[in-house]
């Protein structure tokens, strides 16, 4: 599995040890665009030399744009593997300019894309997801919150007969959290909400986690019935192949 980080920080290896992992992190938070075919391929070229018969690649936010862009990037190069992507409230299009999306991070991007030739010329090729997101060898599974405009405009985007939805009753965007802590334990709940807040650095989520939403996503964790574990819903996945009933 290849973990995609929403931070320049490497993210969720806590959460796994008994599959073979690699980790990748953006330290330059411009959603995984610069230099985005080299790293395509140097992932790809780690898959072949594992000869895996399934490679997954988790991310959520811009993370989740990552995963989508390198997995649809390698399609067509790796056609043995089974290539899934499992992503929680991905962004699907950075550019052109995007107005449903308003992170301190994607501004400054645009903002330097307008004097910064290399990346401008990087986000004109790999600002949007190609076609090929619907290929045989590759599936996409997206959850996201029902009641969040902004990531239900981007998960509409991703159409196709090999891409399947799992909407949950959050308006917050971070939706992978349900998956991360105990919703039924309102202790679990406050310490996870309490850890958001120790993360220096990430502006978008400083962004999210306003003083006036974190009481909002506090609620809405602890009235979601209990989910399987990220551990275990990854596991089951690759056991059964069904991303809805795993919830």
């Amino acid at each position: 599995m290849i973990s995609y980080s929403h931070h320049d920080r490497f993210h969720l290896y806590k959460y796994f040890n008994d599959i073979d992992l690699l980790f990748v992190a953006d330290r330059t938070a411009r959603y995984y665009v610069p230099r985005c075919g080299v790293l395509s391929r140097a992932i790809c070229d780690v898959i072949q030399a594992g000869d895996y018969d399934n490679a997954i690649f988790l991310g959520a936010s811009k993370a989740g744009y990552g995963a989508l862009r390198h997995i649809a990037a390698m399609a067509p190069l790796d056609m043995r593997t089974k290539l899934t992507a499992v992503v929680f409230s991905p962004q699907t299009s950075i550019y052109p300019v995007n107005p449903n999306l308003g992170y301190p991070t994607y501004k400054r991007m645009i903002e330097t894309a307008e004097t910064h030739d290399g990346l401008r010329a990087d986000l004109e090729r790999y600002g949007s997801l190609p076609e090929n997101i619907g290929r045989r060898n590759l599936r996409v599974h997206c959850a996201y919150g029902l009641r969040n405009r902004t990531d239900r405009i981007e998960a509409g985007r991703l159409r196709g007969a090999s891409t399947t939805y799992l909407s949950l009753d959050l308006r917050s965007h971070l939706s992978i959290l349900p998956f991360l802590c105990d919703t039924s334990d309102a202790n679990a709940v406050n310490a996870t909400i309490n850890g958001l807040y120790g993360r220096s650095g990430d502006e978008d989520l400083a962004d999210i986690m306003a003083a006036d939403v974190a009481q909002t996503i506090r609620q809405e964790l602890l009235a979601i019935p209990r989910l399987k574990p990220l551990k275990l819903f990854i596991s089951d996945y690759l056991e059964t192949g069904d991303f809805q009933a795993l919830a």
